[in-house]
């Protein structure tokens, strides 16, 4: 199925504002950097468009993907291809143009090579658990799922629509989450949080994005588990022949209106415009450069003492507040007991 082919009662499309106008409240900065993303994926289209192999993909991750596009945000790109071609001199020249254009005014993707670099997708399909499917393959699949936009190419759709596949081909149940998909999402959350300790044990206490890194898992990367979360466990509503295409159109939509799209549906207007606009708010202290230059000044050990990470740390527990009521205090709250808790 192509989720972007025509209109679906299946997609949260949209539910951001429609939780914005049932609730008169306002999302303006989450607007703003949406716009933003939409502009820059666009530009970014025209310059790479003639010059992409057909059976490839320039693919965005991160803030560009979820729509939630800052001056300050990194661009994390990749290309994808069929296997046996990421070593190819097309796709390798490809890639030379992507990194002059990408890899500009500090925005590189990290240094461990995860993104940034021409990959292979099959594998993200093909091996899913035991000792071949290690931390960079969970995280390449992850995202690619979860928050990813193809710039240019084909690949991007057909992994996508391999990865489903693969999590849905089996043992799946009437009216019961997926638990194949379920587990793997729980595993790269939990992922997140033992790297982020390992990070930080590497770099002796010293990393000098640790208060950053502290703050996202408070908040983007904790809206990204949740987007995937909650699409899953609202196949309770859903016939077996009728879940592929259900979580298609969910996935395909971007994590802020899967999830606006769930408190529609549990009728938690109020909660779920006081959640979002939690993350409206973080939005606009990314948008701030004063705040992030405060925020880049300080270490694990200062932070305590700085009412930037105050700010911090009060969106994240109203943020977390509001998605503790959607899974806990809404109809899904037999579905979290029964399959998160135990």
């Amino acid at each position: 199925m192509d989720p972007g082919s025509s209109a679906s009662p299946l997609s949260p499309e949209g539910s951001l504002d429609e939780l914005a106008a049932r609730a008169h409240v306002t999302f303006s900065h989450l607007g703003q950097a949406r716009l933003l993303a939409d502009q820059s994926i666009a530009d970014a289209a025209m310059g790479l468009a003639d010059l992409t192999p057909d059976d490839v993909s320039v693919v965005m991750f991160g803030s560009w993907a979820r729509g939630e596009l800052t001056a300050g945000s990194d661009n994390d790109w990749a290309i994808l291809t069929p296997a046996d071609r990421s070593a190819d001199a097309d796709v390798e020249e490809l890639a030379a143009l992507c990194r002059e254009r990408f890899n500009r005014e500090n925005k590189a993707p990290g240094a461990q090579d995860i993104f940034g670099v021409p990959f292979d997708w099959p594998k993200l399909a093909d091996e899913i658990g035991l000792n071949e499917d290690d931390n960079t393959n969970l995280t390449r699949r992850m995202l690619t799922l979860l928050e990813s936009v193809a710039i240019v190419g084909t690949a991007r759709d057909e992994c996508w629509s391999a990865i489903i596949d693969r999590y849905l081909r089996w043992g799946v149940k009437d009216h019961h989450p997926p638990r194949f998909l379920l587990n793997d999402i729980i595993r790269y959350w939990r992922t997140i949080c033992v790297d982020f300790e390992g990070k930080h044990k590497t770099s002796g206490g010293e990393d000098p994005k640790w208060v950053m890194r502290n703050a996202k898992l408070r908040t983007s990367r904790k809206v990204l588990f949740a987007g995937g979360l909650l699409p899953v466990l609202f196949c309770r509503l859903r016939e077996l022949e009728e879940i592929p295409a259900f979580l298609t159109w969910q996935l395909a939509a971007r994590p802020v209106d899967r999830i606006a799209w769930a408190f529609l549906q549990t009728d938690l207007i109020a909660e779920g415009a006081r959640c979002l606009g939690a993350y409206d708010e973080w939005i606009a202290m990314l948008q701030d450069n004063d705040f992030r230059a405060a925020i880049a000044a300080l270490r694990a050990d200062t932070r305590d003492d700085s009412a930037d990470f105050d700010r911090v740390r009060s969106v994240g527990e109203r943020l977390h507040l509001g998605l503790t009521a959607l899974l806990f205090d809404s109809p899904l709250a037999p579905e979290s007991t029964r399959f998160l808790v135990l």
